[in-house]
């Protein structure tokens, strides 16, 4: 096969995520930093007590609430860290071009609202996440994070987050992050004993602003954003994951608690993996799929730097096994059943990215 046919993998995967040199880009949609020595403190005073695997079975029953809303918007972006690592900026920088589908840095999900008060997703939309796992820089920072935003909409589309985000709900809520049904996955997948613990698999920071709706870090370090309350009022309508361990697999419960009094809650503030009090009035269940590693294996056979012609001759029949190396089959395996597709879909998308003169806008994106 052409050794031109497919340059790395691990380098296409890593062009799939920007990091920048600026410490504080300059950008008009903002959000993010603080500090998470408090949240992490917050996590290492919660009860010691031995993991349990849970299963879907065993999860609490779901309460009505007065707070309704008809569907929900989970905005899952690929993003990076900025500096200093005691309060780092989360920055996500949105996808060059309109190609790419599965190697996008954006991963959307709406979902509706069901009889029984459970959500679904619409036939033909993404109805999972494929995630990569992190290591530290020399920074001490993650090298691979995903902001979430949680919008709650009406029935007529209207954004209703300040239901429960202002005026006297303000502080009963909260969202938990619960795992079920965890497995290894793919092709270097195994077992491992500290799989009943969720703090090994997810690692979650709330970073709640008050307003709910306005961002903290503005991308100019002179800027005034709103503050950060996720210290004393954590809600979990923004914050971000980092995944320690790849080729795992589980379910990633997004539990809506109630309490009876903002005292009630903020009495111990409570870490995202502690669901235990409150009544859960929501329970969104999604797929995750650490699909990957950073960085990831490289393929060493070329077929992705080909340009135009040269590479759409070369990929009409291009299959799996074609890739000369078993390693690189393996990689190439791996993506496919991640992401539910052929290997021709993949390649193409990864061309796209190592050919196209098209450059993420570091001015268009967002910061928590």
């Amino acid at each position: 096969m052409n050794k031109k046919i497919l340059t790395s993998l691990a380098l296409a995967l890593s062009l799939g995520f920007v990091s920048c040199d600026k410490q504080t880009p300059e950008i008009k949609t903002p959000d993010k930093p603080s500090t998470e020595q408090e949240q992490k403190k917050n996590e290492g005073e919660q009860q010691k007590e031995e993991p349990k695997k849970e299963e879907d079975g065993q999860l609490p029953p779901v309460a009505s609430d007065s707070f309704a809303p008809a569907s929900v918007r989970l905005g899952l972006y690929g993003g990076h860290l900025h500096a200093p690592a005691s309060d780092p900026a989360f920055h996500y920088v949105p996808t060059a071009g309109k190609f790419l589908k599965y190697l996008a840095f954006e991963q959307p999900i709406t979902m509706q609202r069901d009889e029984k008060g459970g959500w679904t997703v619409p036939s033909g939309q993404r109805d999972k996440w494929c995630v990569v796992s992190y290591k530290l820089d020399d920074k001490g920072l993650a090298t691979r994070v995903y902001g979430l935003w949680i919008d709650y909409l009406d029935a007529s589309g209207k954004n209703i987050n300040e239901q429960i985000a202002s005026g006297a709900n303000d502080g009963l809520y909260q969202h938990f992050f619960t795992l079920t049904n965890v497995s290894k996955w793919g092709s270097k997948g195994v077992d491992e004993d500290t799989d009943t613990d969720p703090k090994t698999l997810v690692e979650y920071f709330y970073k709640d602003t008050t307003p709910h709706d306005k961002p903290h870090h503005t991308g100019d370090k002179d800027a005034q954003g709103a503050p950060f309350t996720f210290h004393t009022n954590p809600r979990g309508l923004k914050g971000y994951f980092q995944f320690p361990k790849a080729f795992k697999s589980f379910t990633l419960h997004i539990e809506l608690r109630k309490f009876a009094s903002a005292d009630e809650k903020n009495k111990a503030v409570k870490a995202w993996h502690d669901a235990k009090a409150g009544t859960v009035v929501s329970r969104i269940s999604l797929p995750i799929i650490v699909y990957a590693e950073y960085p990831h294996d490289a393929i060493e056979d070329d077929i992705t730097s080909l340009e135009d012609e040269e590479f759409e001759a070369a990929i009409k029949n291009f299959t799996i096994d074609k890739l000369a190396s078993q390693n690189d089959r393996r990689i190439l395996k791996d993506f496919m059943d991640a992401f539910g597709v052929d290997a021709i879909s993949l390649i193409k998308e990864f061309n796209y990215k190592l050919t196209t003169s098209e450059k993420s806008d570091e001015n268009g994106g967002v910061w928590f």
